[in-house]
Formats: C-alpha cells, sequence, structure tokens
C-alpha cells in the first residue's frame, strides 16, 4: 500500500484524535481491514477500486496500491488506517458495501496497543547478558515501562517485564523465535 498525501475523509471529516502526532506514512497505519478478492464487486479492478476511494475522499490519505495477502489459503484485498474510529467507519460504510463489498476487520495485521507483563524464568545468568534480552525484546515489541528481576542460586534469573507494546499478535506470540 502507497500513500501519497493526507488528505480529509468525505465531505464531513470525522477524523478521530486518539493520536497526538500526525501520520506520515505506512509505518503509522496501526489497522486493517480486508475483503476476499474474490468477493470483490462485478469488475472492479484495482484501479477502478483506488480511484473510487479517492475521488470520494474515502480514506484519510491518497491510496496508490491495495494491500494483498494470503492466509489460511484465503487470499484478501486489505487497506490501512491510522485509527479504529477510521476503520470501522469504513467497515461500516454503505457505500463502500455497495460499491466494492463487504470488509471486514483483519485481526492478524493489526497492531495491539497495550500494557502487558511478561514472566521470564530459568534464564542462565552465568552466560546470558541480561541487558542485550532487554533490549532486544524492547526492539521487537515496544517500551518497557518496569523490569522485576530476582537471582537464585546465582546462577538462574528470573524477571517480570510490564511493557507498553505496538506490535501485530503474530510478532508477539513469535517473540522468541529467531
Amino acid at each position: 500500500m502507497a500513500i501519497t498525501a493526507n488528505h480529509n475523509m468525505g465531505e464531513k471529516s470525522n477524523k478521530s484524535n486518539e493520536s497526538v502526532h500526525q501520520p506520515k506514512s505506512e509505518k503509522d497505519l496501526n489497522y486493517f481491514a480486508k475483503l476476499f478478492t474474490v468477493q470483490i464487486r462485478d469488475g472492479q479492478t484495482d484501479q477502478s477500486m483506488i480511484e473510487y476511494l479517492n475521488t470520494n475522499k474515502i480514506l484519510e490519505y491518497h491510496v496508490n496500491t491495495l494491500g494483498r495477502t494470503t492466509h489460511h489459503g484465503n487470499e484478501y484485498t486489505y487497506l490501512g488506517f491510522f485509527t479504529e474510529a477510521a476503520k470501522n467507519d469504513f467497515i461500516n460504510n454503505r457505500r463502500i458495501l455497495g460499491m466494492i463489498g463487504k470488509f471486514r476487520d483483519l485481526e492478524w495485521l493489526n497492531k495491539l496497543n497495550k500494557t502487558i507483563t511478561i514472566s521470564a524464568t530459568g534464564i542462565d545468568g552465568e552466560n546470558t547478558d541480561i541487558n542485550e534480552v532487554i533490549q532486544a525484546i524492547e526492539d521487537k515489541l515496544g517500551k518497557l515501562k518496569k523490569v522485576t528481576q530476582k537471582t537464585g542460586n546465582g546462577k538462574w534469573i528470573s524477571m517480570k517485564l510490564e511493557m507498553e507494546i505496538k506490535c501485530t499478535e503474530d510478532e508477539l506470540f513469535n517473540t522468541w523465535e529467531s
């Protein structure tokens, strides 16, 4: 999905004030809506959908391409949104339903924006640099708010990490891989 410029949605913009920072790029897209590609209304091409979305200022930005993804063998066409309110407005927009098709929430691409507590136990304190572990987790998931650490027998470390995460569910579940 390529974003070329921000613009107001429709005639009456009801942009959400959820973020104090103006979204600037694809990286700022936190919420997504999907449509089975095979369910796109009669004869609609990517280009005709893009023209419809841009001409009618349906989105908060000017779009050049639509996203495509395959999940469990199904191909989806998707769009990204800066706020959950904008995504929900789009999903419930009757003009979109009539012109393109029924979009739904694309949960596995949505960014989680929560505070969580992670418990890590049995870390080998002699062969592990805890600061590297903490930095790697912070780089991958989000900002650490609080770290509580205990050492047992001088060798093993147990930790509780309280952090604000901004990642997808898949990224969170696959934190310990690779």
